[in-house]
């Protein structure tokens, strides 16, 4: 994406919207990446980082280490190689320069399951006194758009599929097409397009209503309804429903002077 097409489409973003630098790719493979970061601060979005720090330069950590991320997460190679990632005096440098330079929020990750995968022996001295838990979120197939060994898409989702965050965490790609998360790698839900169109044209189009609608409808063959994490949103909205039911309960309860008001 060049900085001018980022910038058209950045202008027509209330800003309240925040900006994430993750989605597809690796942020810093964009060489104009650092001029968009200090651009969307310098327009007053809250901004939040997901990087392997593959690209990033060391005059980039000197421009990007005051802005006031809301998060920089920097996911590390693991001692097992399985993040292709290669530890050479470059990448040493960069992520010595990282761990020397305060960025706000920074935190530091290596994937793998809990207590299984360690950071990179090259890594582990620079760090030794950073706390780098081991991601232990589950392996995805992106709502079976991708193929990992061993791991097989999810079933169809049956029933209802609450609303959830990602409805609105959309994706940008190059040409200003918006998608609709980060799981639809096929691209099979596109919103709209911001170099044609305003922001809230996206939620008003005719493939925003098809998510709505099918989320409700066990006959669609919405992303959502393959998506590994649908399930996990629909634990967590039958908890909050019970909570607040509870809740109704007990004001009701002390009403009647049933129950004190501890």
């Amino acid at each position: 994406m060049s900085f001018d097409t980022f910038k058209r489409c950045l202008n027509k973003l209330p800003r309240d919207v925040e900006i994430y630098f993750s989605g597809f790719s690796e942020p810093w493979l964009n060489p104009e990446c650092t001029k968009m970061v200090l651009y969307s601060h310098k327009l007053g979005f809250k901004i939040t980082v997901f990087t392997t720090a593959i690209g990033l330069e060391l005059s980039d950590v000197d421009l990007i280490k005051r802005t006031p991320f809301k998060g920089f997460f920097t996911h590390l190679p693991d001692n097992k190689e399985q993040t292709k990632i290669k530890v050479d005096k470059n990448y040493f440098k960069i992520i010595n320069k990282l761990f020397n330079s305060n960025i706000q929020n920074i935190s530091y990750t290596c994937p793998g399951p809990r207590g299984l995968t360690e950071v990179h022996s090259k890594l582990k001295q620079l760090l030794k006194k950073t706390n780098i838990p081991s991601n232990d979120q589950r392996l995805t197939t992106r709502a079976g758009n991708i193929k990992i060994e061993g791991l097989f898409p999810s079933k169809k989702i049956k029933g209802i599929i609450p609303k959830c965050k990602f409805l609105n965490r959309n994706i940008l790609l190059p040409n200003g097409d918006v998608v609709l998360c980060c799981m639809d790698w096929s691209l099979k839900h596109v919103l709209g397009n911001l170099l044609v169109s305003d922001y809230e044209s996206l939620f008003k189009s005719e493939e925003f209503f098809k998510i709505i609608k099918g989320l409700k409808n066990d006959s669609s063959d919405i992303l959502c309804r393959y998506c590994e994490w649908a399930p996990y949103k629909k634990r967590m909205f039958i908890l909050r429903a019970i909570k607040f039911l509870w809740r109704q309960a007990r004001k009701s309860l002390v009403r009647r002077g049933l129950i004190r008001n501890i």
